[in-house]
């Protein structure tokens, strides 16, 4: 992946440390300054000034998926502009029937975010990221 011209700012929120941290060193070693957040509230203080968002959807209760409701709420409120990218990051595929219902809950988020596994390797958070950023150029 090209590093970013100046360093765009990665808000990664994530309850699980060992997330936190390869994803942090992976996407510092791409270019970005990285925040790293492990709750919704602190999530929600710190996304309004970043660049790009990758929140784990089970943040932190797997029942209730509180990293969609929180970007939820960032997009419906308007509290991130409609540029800066969304990645989900998660231990669920996103076909899987639990997801699909909590993302029919928040129609604001449609075509708005990516989805990667947690079990894919981190250059598929790359080009992810990439394609993202790349996109935004060209608006």
């Amino acid at each position: 992946m090209k590093v970013p011209e100046q360093k765009l700012r990665a808000l990664l929120a994530d309850d699980e440390e060992q997330y936190t941290t390869a994803y942090g060193m992976f996407l510092d070693d791409l270019g970005f300054s990285v925040t790293a957040v492990m709750d919704k509230a602190a999530l929600l203080g710190a996304a309004p000034a970043a660049d790009v968002l990758i929140v784990d959807v089970c943040l932190p209760s797997d029942e209730r998926m509180e990293g969609i409701e929180a970007v939820a709420s960032l997009v419906g409120e308007k509290r991130i502009g409609a540029a800066v990218p969304i990645i989900f990051i998660s231990g669920y595929k996103e076909e899987t029937p639990k997801v699909r219902r909590k993302l029919l809950d928040y129609p604001d988020l449609r075509g708005r975010y990516r989805w990667v596994w947690k079990d894919d390797e981190f250059e598929v958070l790359a080009d992810v990221i990439e394609t993202e950023l790349a996109r935004l150029k060209e608006r």
